[in-house]
């Protein structure tokens, strides 16, 4: 194990006591959100099975204990069932149920319990956010601080600790990240920044700014255009026009000026190989960047083989983690020994509609409906709800566009605790609990939905 490996390590012992100590829901909410940015590599600790341990802690051994500690209470108690009461978490749990029966069919039953492993947290992850918030935690302070610590957790890691999770070794380009892959470190920025402005609109100025130059360097394509579309909405909907000029006048300065030649590296890295295919009148953005261009052909490769599937196959799915026969078939160089298998299509609707079938996929679809249609009751109605609740909704809108991009474009939901995932579901977690949250010059007892149950 080498000094990375000893660094991720000692932050998780550290991160995990903090979201067990029994003292400060403050301090609970903080070490959870930034454990995530800990995603410990076998490339840094040399040990799968260490891997595989640390992600058991950190994705469901942490939450449940939580769970179980609180659920003494009453009040969690009671908050508890309303939540798994909800319209949104029973379409969850059928999912999850699908997923799980699916794992009978699986032509891999070992990463199909895996994916079922990692629904298990995502729904663990899910209650204990909305406990939290249910308890009016955590305040804007604790989401500033989580955001400066993952900043200087990326600064740490790609300056100093050899930049295993930047792939800096696979590329000229400096892919900046946290402990975690730079794709999923940009979701978790965007979304926790999102949900800070939404909350008390442009108190931080250098924190957004600090934000931006991170995605823009992390090189995430989809993290930063995903993060500046839901920016761009939350201006919008707030009509702080003359903030928005104002803003981009200082985004532009800043990537013009970055110091010690990154902006030049933002111009090689994965956003600037779009960049210069735009530019390119002569070339196809899909044809010309690598990785557009390699999941066009999946996506192709998948609707043939749903094209073949039997009409069972097309109701029930191919079974879970079967994606990854495709992916053998279509790239047999990139799949092989050792693949895991759940993270091959790169578009969850997709891999959901084969492996799960028209049933899950009604399901899933189902649960996205109802979540818009929440959305729709507490935005369209000017006055309708409190100041709070409006920025708790306003928040989730304009996180559309990223989680969209990173729903059909990536895998993300394959990971456990992973920071896009618990950012997400940090998210959607304030629609499902009734709680007090903290936006400028509204009152603190203001409750979040009022009578809404998502």
């Amino acid at each position: 194990m080498d000094v990375a490996g000893l660094v991720e390590i000692a932050l998780l012992v550290l991160l995990v006591a903090g979201a067990l100590q029994p003292r400060s829901l403050e301090l609970t909410a903080f070490s959870l959100l930034l454990l995530a940015n800990v995603d410990v590599a076998a490339a840094s600790v040399a040990n799968s099975g260490l891997v595989g341990s640390i992600t058991f802690v950190k994705g469901l051994l942490v939450p449940g204990l939580l769970l179980f500690r609180w659920l003494r209470s009453g009040e969690m108690r009671r908050h508890m069932l309303e939540f798994t009461r909800s319209p949104s978490a029973l379409l969850w749990f059928g999912v999850t149920g699908l997923v799980a029966a699916g794992v009978l069919r699986s032509p891999f039953p070992i990463d199909g319990l895996k994916m079922v492993g990692a629904l298990v947290s995502h729904t663990l992850a899910w209650a204990v956010f909305a406990l939290l918030i249910a308890r009016g935690r955590p305040s804007n302070r604790t989401i500033a601080g989580v955001l400066w610590a993952t900043l200087g957790l990326a600064a740490l890691q790609t300056l100093a600790l050899g930049n295993v999770f930047g792939l800096a070794a696979a590329s000229a380009s400096i892919r900046v990240s946290s402990f975690a892959s730079p794709q999923s470190f940009a979701e978790f920025l965007g979304v926790l920044i999102l949900i800070l402005v939404w909350r008390e609109g442009l108190r931080r100025p250098i924190l957004m700014l600090a934000v931006l130059a991170a995605l823009l360097l992390s090189g995430s394509r989809l993290g930063f255009v995903g993060a500046t579309l839901g920016l761009l909405m939350w201006w919008w909907l707030t009509l702080n026009l003359q903030r928005l000029v104002l803003a981009l006048g200082a985004l532009l300065i800043l990537v013009a000026a970055l110091p010690l030649g990154l902006g030049s590296q933002i111009l090689q890295s994965r956003l600037g190989e779009v960049v210069n295919a735009v530019n390119d009148p002569g070339t196809s953005v899909i044809q010309s960047v690598g990785t557009f261009r390699w999941r066009a052909g999946m996506y192709a490769a998948l609707n043939d083989a749903m094209l073949a599937s039997t009409p069972v196959e097309w109701v029930l799915g191919h079974g879970t983690s079967s994606a990854g026969l495709v992916g053998q078939e279509y790239d047999a160089r990139f799949f092989g020994p050792g693949s895991s298998w759940n993270r091959v299509v790169h578009s969850e609707p997709l891999r959901l509609l084969y492996e799960g079938g028209v049933l899950a996929f009604a399901f899933a679809t189902a649960l996205f409906l109802t979540l818009l249609a929440v959305l729709a009751r507490g935005l369209l109605p000017p006055g309708r709800t409190s100041a709070a609740a409006r920025a708790s909704y306003g928040a989730v809108l304009s996180a559309l566009p990223l989680l969209l991009l990173s729903l059909f474009f990536e895998n993300i939901l394959q990971a456990a605790a992973s920071p896009g995932v618990i950012a997400f579901l940090f998210l959607f977690a304030g629609l499902t609990a009734r709680a007090p949250y903290e936006v400028r010059r509204a009152p603190a007892s203001t409750p979040l939905l009022g009578s809404e149950r998502v």
